[in-house]
């Protein structure tokens, strides 16, 4: 049976820590640790010590005009010396524990740096540290990062002793990211639905409370809370999208530079920052409660949960630090690495026990109940094979298809 692949596709990119960077060679060096004694005037025993730590040495670099971000984003990992999911083009994830970093830039190369990173295999799980552990990290994480946004961004919130127009915005702010969530709830099939329905109709009677300083912290944890409770109500795989209203609120730019007009912007800013948080908690929760068919999907899901929390990193601290306070981007900016760390460790160590996908190439179509046995010996898998292609007519499977790798060795070939 002929199988082809494209390795240009099937490579994955490289990362650590969900912080993307470039490489075109990387070492891996297994060790077995072994003790030779030798006896005088005789031979020689070799004591078996079972396996050493093996160590990976990784040449790389980053490229563009965001070249010094991006190595100093790199550089920020290597700060926690906890162990950290390692993604290589060719082995693919493998927790790690980082020693060296070492960056370098040449005058004649504008916008590359160059990296050299060393890194040691962690040493195999130990019993306890499960994925289900894992995915409890991540619930403990986004509650954390709640919290802790709903603090900050109410003490940010400039009501008091400033013009009646700017409470007013900071008023109607509030009120649009509680439709945001109804428009969330309305198109939904949460089971939580009528809940959340009536807190939202609460809370739009009380939107005035958010300009009051003692209210509005209990305002914003009901709103958050409810948008979580919506998200737990829904089918997980349908949180990511459903939620995108949230994750697309962004303020506008204010029209002139008087006091008024950027106080507002800024409440506007801090205030969509939050609904945006919420998205990015409860899309977290979801990837936890969700069941990946094949590494790839759980892979994918992993690199696009981290752009995006990264991406929000930068749009937070340019919030709080136009407001002014620097600590409040700090710990909101720490949540959300925590936050980020969680989801990549758990889809990292989720996606080991899971098969990738593979390209199957053959000069004859066949049906899909011959490869469902000639691949996996149980053709009750030839509706997965039939879904996965989207082939209308599983008797005729096209000559190059997708499929989950075989766990078993695979037989001959018709």
């Amino acid at each position: 049976m002929p199988v082809g692949r494209d390795w240009a596709r099937d490579l994955r990119p490289a990362s650590f820590r969900g912080v993307p960077f470039e490489t075109d060679d990387d070492g891996i060096r297994d060790l077995l640790r072994q003790a030779v004694h030798e006896i005088p005037n005789g031979s020689w025993t070799v004591e078996r010590l079972g396996p050493g730590a093996g160590e990976i040495t990784i040449r790389g670099y980053v490229a563009s005009s965001r070249a010094d971000i991006e190595a100093a984003a790199l550089s920020a990992t290597f700060k926690d010396d906890r162990p950290g999911l390692l993604v290589l083009p060719m082995v693919g994830p493998v927790q790690v524990s980082p020693l060296e970093l070492s960056r370098d830039r040449s005058s004649s190369k504008h916008g590359y740096v160059s990296l050299s990173m060393r890194f040691v295999v962690s040493p195999p799980r130990q019993a306890g540290v499960s994925v289900d552990y894992l995915a409890n990290l991540v619930f403990t994480a986004s509650a954390g990062l709640l919290g802790t946004a709903v603090q900050q961004i109410a003490t940010m919130l400039q009501t008091v002793s400033t013009a009646a127009y700017v409470v007013d915005a900071a008023i109607g702010s509030f009120a649009g990211v509680v439709a945001a969530v109804d428009q969330v709830r309305a198109a939904s099939r949460s089971t939580a639905s009528a809940d959340v329905a009536m807190t939202l109709t609460r809370l739009g009677f009380r939107t005035a409370e958010v300009a009051e300083d003692d209210r509005r912290a209990e305002l914003l944890t009901e709103l958050t809370t409810a948008a979580v409770d919506l998200a737990d109500g829904m089918d997980p795989a349908s949180v990511a999208g459903g939620f995108r209203p949230l994750r697309s609120l962004v303020a506008a730019v204010p029209d002139s530079a008087a006091a008024s007009d950027v106080a507002a912007a800024a409440n506007a800013s801090a205030l969509a920052s939050l609904a945006r948080i919420s998205a990015l908690c409860v899309e977290a929760e979801a990837i936890a409660r969700t069941s990946y068919a094949d590494r790839d999907g759980a892979e994918a899901a992993r690199t696009n949960f981290a752009a995006r929390a990264g991406a929000e990193s930068e749009a937070i601290v340019a919030v709080v630090q136009s407001a002014g306070r620097r600590p409040a981007a700090s710990s909101v900016v720490t949540g959300l690495a925590e936050l980020q760390r969680a989801v990549v460790d758990y889809l990292g160590t989720a996606a080991l026990d899971l098969a990738p996908r593979v390209t199957v190439e053959t000069n004859q179509s066949l049906p899909a109940l011959v490869w469902a046995w000639t691949l996996y010996a149980d053709p009750a898998r030839a509706g997965e094979l039939r879904r996965f292609n989207r082939v209308p007519r599983p008797a005729f499977m096209p000559t190059r298809f997708r499929a989950l790798a075989p766990t078993v060795t695979i037989g001959r070939g018709p």
